[in-house]
Order: C-alpha cells, then sequence, then structure tokens
C-alpha cells in the first residue's frame, strides 16, 4: 500500500508531504498503518470543495492510499477533518519523517 499525505497552508503557506509504502516498513508498523486506513474509512468520506477564501491560514489535507491498483483521494480543510482520520495523519507524520512533528500536531 502506497500513501502520500500533503499538507499545505497555514500563515507560512508551506507545503509538507510524506510518502509511505508499507511494503518497505516492519510487519508490525505496516499493519498498523493499515489498519488506521480501514479504521480512517475514506470511501465513506466524499470529495468537498474547500471554499480558499473561508479560512486562508488553515491546512488542508490531501491524502492518497493506492492499494491494488485502486486508489483513494480526499482533501480536507483542517477544520473539517473527521476525528477519525487524526489517529493516522499522525502516524504518516512519524513514519515519514520520524521526530520532525510530534504526535497532535494535526489538531488545532
Amino acid at each position: 500500500m502506497r500513501i502520500s499525505l500533503v499538507r499545505t497552508g497555514g500563515v507560512a503557506a508551506l507545503r509538507r508531504v510524506v510518502m509511505v509504502d508499507t511494503e518497505a516498513l516492519a510487519a508490525e508498523r505496516a499493519r498498523h498503518i493499515e489498519s488506521l486506513i480501514r479504521k480512517a474509512d475514506l470511501p465513506s468520506l466524499s470529495e468537498p470543495t474547500i471554499a480558499v477564501g473561508r479560512s486562508p491560514d488553515r491546512f488542508r489535507y490531501t491524502l492518497t492510499v493506492e492499494e491494488e491498483g485502486r486508489e483513494s483521494r480526499v482533501t480536507l480543510s483542517e477544520e473539517e477533518m473527521p476525528e477519525r482520520l487524526r489517529p493516522l495523519l499522525d502516524a504518516l507524520w512519524r513514519e515519514g519523517d520520524p521526530g520532525s512533528m510530534p504526535p497532535g500536531t494535526v489538531t488545532a
């Protein structure tokens, strides 16, 4: 499973990208990420339209999951983030760049 997470926006308008391939992870860590993907239930989330002028200094996230030739993608603003996605995003930040983003940074 290949996963990418892109965060844009914020006061400095910085772009941050993390890519995780579960095949490259230790088995336990891969199972953990895959479990969080299932709990997030991405297919149940519709692709919302983000109003650019609504909250220009808030973060926006695009999460893409590729598995067995299928792709799921969702783009959400920080204030629209369902609680069930937060553990997944935190885990992806830690896997992609250990130590640089402490747990809880997805929550505002």
